[in-house]
């Protein structure tokens, strides 16, 4: 089984039999099409509400693969078996991510 990193950062994973596994980039990152309707001008200022729709970049499935993407993105297909998403970040004493 193979890890393909479809977010737009690198992944370090810990924790697994592996130790640390690195995922570099491998894509483009699947994102939700935004539209925003348009709610008028308050203060001066326009004010538009966001609506998300459909993912658009996400890769055809690939017997063996796994494809990391964000956590909306995989929320948002359900019926997709090989989509999984990063969990909890690990900071180190300074608060920096690590993993």
């Amino acid at each position: 089984m193979g890890l393909r990193n479809y977010t737009p950062h690198p992944l370090s994973l810990r924790g697994g039999l592996d130790g640390v596994v690195d995922l570099p980039v491998h894509g483009p990152a699947p994102r939700l099409a935004v539209t925003r309707e348009d709610l008028g001008v308050l203060v001066g200022q326009r004010v538009t509400a966001p609506s998300l729709g459909a993912v658009e970049g996400l890769p055809v499935p690939e017997p063996g693969v796994i494809f990391v993407v964000s956590a909306m993105v995989a929320e948002a297909c359900p019926e997709r078996e090989d989509l999984a998403s990063p969990g909890e970040a690990l900071r180190d004493d300074a608060g920096r991510v690590v993993a």
